[in-house]
């Protein structure tokens, strides 16, 4: 017999150590990319949990690389190591040989820039992904 256990798209996920996570940051906890709901703060020796959101959708970040993201339909990927979302499929381009590969995750739906026409943040199509 099976059944679904949870009737929204949130997974509650188990933190530990010091963390200072905001509601609407990125992260990756119990090997799932997704989206905080709520803040969380937590010290060393401390754990604790939050909801994150992880559900196939739009969204719209500004937690981002300093990449050109101009090229609406290009693959975007989470870099692990930076806690951004980037254009690179790996964490250095002039590597020949990385060790830690970026994750592909979504695809660039929109851009949006500021009046001087910097880039402040990206709309996205993600879908879920196990980092």
């Amino acid at each position: 017999m099976g059944r679904r256990v949870a009737e929204d798209d949130s997974l509650k996920v188990i933190l530990t150590g010091a963390v200072d996570i905001k509601a609407g940051d990125w992260i990756v906890a119990n090997g799932v990319l997704g989206m905080a709901l709520e803040s969380i703060k937590l010290e060393a020796s401390e754990s604790g949990a939050i909801a994150i959101e992880s559900d196939e959708g739009i969204y719209e970040t500004d937690q981002i690389g300093d990449e050109d993201f101009e090229t609406i339909g290009s693959k975007i990927y989470w870099n692990n190591e930076n806690k951004i979302f980037t254009l690179l499929d790996k964490i250095d381009k002039e590597d020949p040989d990385p060790d830690v590969p970026n994750t592909l995750v979504g695809v660039l739906t929109d851009v949006i820039k500021d009046e001087e026409e910097v880039i402040k943040a990206i709309q996205f199509y993600y879908f879920p992904t196990i980092v």
